[in-house]
């Protein structure tokens, strides 16, 4: 998807300082919540993303740099381009949840996020789970829900018995469909397992057209 080429160059230092506090996963996360959410002022913002108000505001000046946000009275919000891009990025993310500690990964806490008919792009699991560490995470698990169950590749069959529990939670929580991927990624933070899980979907997404 070349519209994460936009996101990529973003979390790039634009001088010859040292780089960022931030990663392209909190870019990602500010744009899907001032798309699901309208405008949103900086301090909050900077709560949501677990970030400083100072890289925050970084984060929120090179958007506005690439026209993708402005400012108004009501606070930071998309602009026609900025929605352009967070829809289609979006519109793949079909549901996400904070989930439970479970036996899918390791960590207290593990979120999970649901990407529509991406499972062609999936090789063996290992991409997704290396992501989700680099940002962070202890652990991520890719699941597929295939001819009517849920596998993990590569294998192409139903996981062992002891994971029939919590992935009978996956499956009610999130009710995928035939070729849906659901990664779910565990870490001692909340958000690090959120991080981690957009980490695992930022592979699939940038080979989607």
């Amino acid at each position: 998807m070349k519209d994460l080429l936009q996101i990529e160059k973003l979390e790039k230092s634009s001088s010859s300082g040292p780089q960022p506090s931030f990663s392209r996963y909190e870019i990602l996360k500010a744009l899907e919540v001032m798309y699901r959410s309208g405008p949103v002022g900086r301090k909050r913002l900077s709560n949501i993303l677990h970030l400083g108000e100072g890289s925050t505001r970084t984060i929120l000046d090179h958007l506005q740099t690439a026209a993708l946000i402005k400012t108004t009275k009501h606070g930071c919000e998309l602009t026609d381009k900025g929605r352009r891009i967070a829809y289609k990025i979006m519109s793949r993310v079909v549901s996400e949840f904070e989930l439970s500690e479970n036996a899918l990964v390791a960590g207290k806490f593990a979120y999970g996020i649901m990407v529509r008919d991406s499972a062609s792009k999936v090789r063996n699991g290992i991409e997704q789970r290396d992501a989700a560490i680099r940002a962070g995470a202890k652990s991520a698990t890719t699941i597929i829900y295939k001819n009517g169950k849920l596998v993990i590749p590569p294998e192409d069959r139903a996981p062992a018995k002891s994971w029939e529990d919590p992935l009978s939670m996956v499956n009610s929580k999130f009710q995928p469909q035939d070729n849906d991927v659901i990664i779910i990624s565990g870490a001692d933070h909340p958000f690090l397992a959120e991080l981690g899980a957009r980490a695992g979907l930022w592979t699939l997404l940038k080979d989607l057209s």
